[in-house]
């Protein structure tokens, strides 16, 4: 395979129609914001981290290195949120649809961490929830995920 052919977005599930790549992308773009801003928000954290020579850096549940833990979850929530990422601008690209219970579940999560954390980045994931959710219903006319049972 060449590097040329690996760029090519291929048949997707809407006929006559590429669908550019979007919630994919967003997720990504989240995640870039998440590590970009891991040292102005944890930075002390991180350094401590460091400092302590990385390996076993962050201790389960000690007070002592709260600060290390929070910098470290930071860090993990940003490489989760890359991986989700990929995943669903995969599936843009290779299906051209990706189900709707992922955008709802994405509503979900957004529900749920806002109540604890009502300011915060967690809203920038409606965003993409938004695009999975209307692109999965304007392709099939109902939700992508449902399957008809005979």
């Amino acid at each position: 395979m060449t590097a040329a052919a690996s760029t090519e977005v291929p048949e997707t599930l809407v006929p006559g129609r590429v669908i550019r790549p979007l919630a994919g992308p967003a997720l990504i773009a989240i995640s870039v914001i998440h590590f970009a801003t891991a040292s102005v928000f944890y930075g002390p954290g991180l350094r401590a981290i460091v400092d302590a020579g990385i390996v076993n850096a962050v201790e389960p549940g000690s007070v002592v290195y709260a600060d290390r833990a929070a910098a470290f979850w930071y860090v993990v929530a940003g490489m989760g949120t890359a991986l989700l990422g990929y995943l669903v601008w995969w599936l843009e690209r290779r299906i051209g649809i990706v189900p709707s219970a992922l955008g709802w579940l994405l509503v979900a999560f957004v529900l749920a961490t806002v109540l604890l954390v009502p300011v915060s980045g967690f809203w920038l994931f409606l965003g993409p929830a938004a695009v999975v959710i209307s692109r999965s219903r304007r392709h099939t006319g109902r939700a992508a995920d449902r399957r008809t049972v005979s």
